[in-house]
C-alpha cells in the first residue's frame, strides 16, 4: 500500500513539473474530407450534405479525413475529435476506427468504393463510445493520440470513420458536417493539444547523439575506447539495460540486466573484459549489482542483502588490486541513524556495512567513491535531510585505525551532488554545489582538493535553473582528472550543461548544450576517452514518450571559452 501510495506521488509530480517548465497550446484541425454512406453496398453520394448520418442496421457510417499541420518542434500530448449532434441519442454506442488509406474524397466516397477497413471488429477501435455535453460529442484516448501521431510521421493526414457497432435496432443519429450551414454550428474538428520541444543550441565542436531511452543513466569507456551506459525506468515493471557501442555514434545494441522497480542514480565500472553496474532494487529493498562478462552473453546479479531498506545512490570504484568498492546510502527516511554504506566485493561475493559516525540524510543527493594508490576508499557525501534543507559536504576515508570523517564544507546549503577522485599523491579532489541561501534554484558550482590538512575550494560557476526534487537533479556534477591530474568538471541545470578544466591556472567554461526551456533534468556523467578528450553523457525530458539518454563528446580543438 505504501509502495502504491509513493508511486502515484512521484507521477503526479513528474507531470506537475512537466507542465510547468512548458506552455501547451491547442490546434484545431477541421476536416478537409467528410461524407458517410446509405448502405454498405450504394453508390449514393453525400459528400455535399450539411448533415452526415449514423446507423447501425441500414449501414450509416461517417468517414473523416484531416490534414495536421503541426510544427516538426511540437510534440501531441493530446488528440480529440469533436462533432455537434443535431438529431438522435445515446453517444456512448458510437466508435471511432483509424481508415488505413487517405486516397478517398467525399465527392467520390460511397458504401462500394470504401477503404480499409470494409467492416472493422468492434475490438479495434481506437475509441470506443463518445462523451458528450450540450450536443457536443467528443472522443479521446491513448490510441486516438498514437494514431495522430503516426500520420504526423508520415504525411501528417489522417482519416477516421465513424459508426455505432451494429445490432438489432434502427436508430439513426445526425451530426453537422463542414457543409453546414447555420452561423455559428461547431463542424467536425480535431483538437491537438501541442507542446513546443525547447531550441537546442550546440556548442560547434561537441556532436551530440541520441544513445536511448530511459533516466539516471551512467557510463565508463572499456579499454578499447566503447562506451557502456547504463538505462533504466523507475516504475514497477520497469526495467535496467546496459547499452554498448564502439563509439557515442554507434551501433547501440542492448543487454536487459533485470526486470522490476527500480531506482537510480546507479553507477558503471569496467574492469578488464567485465562490466560492473549498480542500481538500487526497490522490489527487494537492497543494491543491487550485476557483472557482464564475454561480450555480455554472461550476466550475474547480486543482490546486495543488507538490513533496512537500503542501497540508494550507488558509486563504483575498482582500486589497483582489483577489488571493487561501492559506496551507498540507507535514507533517513527508511530509519536509519548512520546513512553511509561501503561495501567491497571480491569476484564472488559482497562485504557490505554501515559507515560508523556517518549520520542520517536523504537519499537524492549522491554518494561518490575513489581508490588510492594504497588501496583505500575515499568517499564524498551530503549530510543533508531535505532537498534545500541545510547540509554539509563530508569526506570519509580508511585509515588504519578505521574510518575518518570530516567536512569539507558547512554552515549552509552546501555539498549536493559531489563526485570525487584522487591524484598520484593520494590527495582527494571534489566538486560539487552549494544552495544559494536567496534562491533554491540558484546554485553555486565548487571545487576542494585537500593539500596537507587543508581543503583549497573555490567557487567555479553559478547556475540559475536547478531544480532539486526527486525526478530533477541527480548527481549534477561529475569530476575526473586527466593524466596531468588536471580537474574536468561536468555540470549542468535545466536550461544547459557545462564544462570546466584548468587553463593556465583559471577555469575555462564551455557551454557546452543550451535550451530555451527546461530541456534537462541536471544530471551528467564525464568520462576521457583514451586520448583525454571528454564525453559527457545525461537524459532529458521525453515530453510524452520515454525520456531520452544522450550523449556528447568534444574534439580536441578549442571551444568558446569564458575563462573565470
Amino acid at each position: 500500500m505504501h509502495r502504491r501510495i509513493l508511486v502515484t506521488f512521484f507521477a503526479i509530480a513528474i507531470l506537475f513539473h512537466a507542465v510547468q517548465s512548458f506552455a501547451q497550446s491547442q490546434q484545431v484541425f477541421p476536416a478537409v474530407d467528410d461524407t458517410w454512406t446509405v448502405g454498405l453496398n450504394s453508390t449514393t453520394l453525400k459528400g455535399d450534405d450539411v448533415e452526415l448520418s449514423i446507423c447501425p442496421l441500414a449501414g450509416y457510417w461517417i468517414y473523416l479525413k484531416f490534414d495536421l499541420n503541426v510544427p516538426s518542434t511540437s510534440v501531441v500530448l493530446d488528440a480529440e475529435l469533436q462533432m455537434t449532434r443535431v438529431s438522435g441519442s445515446r453517444p456512448n454506442e458510437i466508435s471511432l476506427y483509424r481508415v488505413d488509406s487517405n486516397a478517398w474524397a467525399e465527392e467520390t466516397l460511397n458504401g462500394q468504393n470504401r477503404p480499409e477497413p470494409r467492416n472493422p471488429d468492434p475490438t479495434t477501435a481506437l475509441v470506443a463510445g463518445a462523451t458528450s455535453e450540450g450536443g457536443l460529442d467528443s472522443w479521446t484516448s491513448e490510441e486516438l493520440l498514437l494514431a495522430v501521431r503516426d500520420a504526423l510521421e508520415g504525411d501528417g493526414v489522417i482519416s477516421l470513420m465513424v459508426r455505432e457497432d451494429p445490432d438489432e435496432s434502427i436508430d439513426v443519429r445526425d451530426y453537422n458536417s463542414k457543409e453546414a450551414t447555420v452561423p455559428g454550428i461547431q463542424k467536425p474538428i480535431l483538437v491537438l493539444t501541442t507542446i513546443a520541444i525547447p531550441n537546442e543550441t550546440i556548442a560547434s565542436r561537441w556532436q551530440v547523439e541520441d544513445i536511448g531511452f530511459g533516466v539516471k543513466p551512467a557510463f565508463e569507456f572499456d579499454s578499447t575506447g566503447g562506451l557502456h551506459v547504463m538505462s533504466m525506468t523507475e516504475t514497477p515493471g520497469g526495467y535496467v539495460k546496459l547499452l554498448s557501442a564502439p563509439g557515442l555514434a554507434g551501433p547501440w545494441s542492448e543487454t536487459t540486466l533485470d526486470i522490476g522497480y527500480f531506482y537510480g542514480p546507479g553507477d558503471v565500472a569496467v574492469h578488464g573484459d567485465e562490466v560492473h553496474v549498480a542500481w538500487h532494487d526497490h522490489d527487494e529493498q537492497n543494491a543491487t549489482h550485476a557483472v557482464l562478462a564475454d561480450g555480455g552473453s554472461s550476466v550475474t546479479l547480486y543482490n546486495i542483502d543488507h538490513p533496512g531498506h537500503d542501497g540508494w545512490d550507488n558509486a563504483l570504484a575498482f582500486s589497483k588490486d582489483g577489488t571493487l568498492h561501492q559506496s551507498a546510502t540507507y535514507p533517513i527516511g527508511f530509519g536509519a541513524s548512520n546513512s553511509l554504506e561501503y561495501g567491497t566485493f571480491d569476484g564472488s561475493a559482497w562485504d557490505f556495512r554501515i559507515v560508523p559516525r556517518s549520520g542520517a540524510f536523504m537519499y537524492g543527493l549522491a554518494t561518490t567513491i575513489a581508490t588510492d594508490r594504497m588501496n583505500r576508499p575515499h568517499i564524498a557525501y551530503c549530510s543533508a535531510d531535505d532537498w534545500t534543507l541545510a547540509g554539509e559536504l563530508n569526506y570519509a576515508t580508511m585509515g588504519e585505525s578505521g574510518w575518518q570523517l570530516e567536512t569539507v564544507a558547512g554552515s549552509g546549503l552546501r555539498g549536493r551532488f559531489p563526485s570525487i577522485a584522487t591524484d598520484h599523491w593520494d590527495r582527494p579532489h571534489i566538486a560539487w554545489m552549494d544552495i544559494d541561501l536567496a534562491d533554491v534554484n540558484t546554485v553555486h558550482v565548487m571545487y576542494g582538493v585537500k593539500n596537507g590538512d587543508e581543503w583549497e575550494i573555490e567557487q567555479i560557476d553559478t547556475l540559475d535553473d536547478a531544480f532539486l526534487a526527486f525526478d530533477g537533479a541527480r548527481e549534477s556534477v561529475s569530476l575526473v582528472l586527466d593524466s596531468n591530474w588536471r580537474p574536468h568538471i561536468a555540470y549542468g541545470d535545466e536550461t544547459r550543461i557545462r564544462y570546466a578544466t584548468r587553463v593556465s591556472g583559471n577555469w575555462a567554461i564551455e557551454e557546452v548544450l543550451r535550451a530555451n526551456a527546461d530541456l534537462y533534468n541536471g544530471q551528467v556523467d564525464l568520462e576521457l576517452d583514451g586520448e583525454e578528450n571528454p564525453t559527457i553523457v545525461f537524459w532529458q525530458r521525453g515530453f510524452a514518450t520515454e525520456p531520452k539518454i544522450r550523449g556528447v563528446s568534444a574534439s580536441p580543438s578549442p571551444g568558446a571559452w569564458m575563462i573565470h
